[in-house]
């Protein structure tokens, strides 16, 4: 079936009480049997009672060699210490710097596929 689901990781990190992170590691597999990753991530910050999504961006992992990452990373099911460093610290930062409602920008992408 086409874009069927195989599996997805999904992680919640609160940063504080009043911003968190999402980040996710998803696997399709498409029409022609290929597999596809992408990493989700939503960058959360508390408004009122609830947390609102601020940047919401989707990566689609194209090349080879990073589809190969996202595998092993999905096996061992937890980012490497400094992996979650890039995550609490430069990615962020440029995620903090973005105007609400951003789903797009070049440089939180680039930042993300280092994560795999």
């Amino acid at each position: 079936m086409a874009g069927t689901k195989m599996f997805a990781i999904d992680v919640a990190i609160g940063v504080s009480d009043k911003k968190e992170i999402n980040f996710g590691l998803v696997k399709t597999k498409i029409e022609d049997g290929v597999d596809e990753w992408s990493i989700d991530f939503k960058y959360k910050e508390k408004q009122g009672n609830e947390m609102k999504t601020r940047v919401s961006v989707t990566v689609f992992l194209r090349d080879e060699s990073k589809k190969k990452k996202a595998e092993k990373l999905a096996e061992k099911q937890k980012l490497p210490e400094a992996k979650n460093k890039l995550l609490l610290g430069r990615i962020l930062d440029r995620a903090r710097e973005l105007p609400p409602g951003t789903t797009d920008d070049p440089q939180l992408k680039s930042l993300l596929e280092q994560l795999v």
